[in-house]
């Protein structure tokens, strides 16, 4: 869907609800995407997402409340946040080969910080 929508489809605007929740590699399909020029809007609770763009609009009860530039401290949240991410969705990986996640977490996720 997202290499359809990035290689075939004319449209320069792509509009993304929660593509946290579509089962696909978030930041290779946003870079897919970019790459052919589209311009993306994107819905998410997801703060990795959210702070891989330039701006964002914070909506609440249907209006737009505030329009947000994203700054440089946030933009070196964003590495961290990404490692983070990257462990977590290590761990998915995990379940779904049936592994067992009895081991030391705290270490785990410190080992993506090195």
């Amino acid at each position: 869907m997202i290499a359809d929508t990035a290689l075939l489809s004319p449209s320069s605007v792509v509009l993304i609800d929660e593509l946290e929740n579509a089962g696909v590699d978030r930041q290779k399909a946003l870079a897919l995407l970019a790459g052919e020029a589209k311009i993306l809007l994107i819905a998410t609770h997801d703060p990795v997402l959210a702070l891989l763009g330039n701006r964002r609009l914070c909506i609440q009860k249907g209006a737009v409340q505030r329009i947000i530039q994203t700054t440089h401290a946030e933009q070196r949240n964003l590495a961290f946040l990404s490692a983070l991410n990257t462990r977590f969705l290590g761990l998915r990986e995990l379940l779904r080969e049936g592994a067992l996640l009895d081991f030391d977490m705290p270490a785990y996720f410190a080992a993506g910080q090195e």
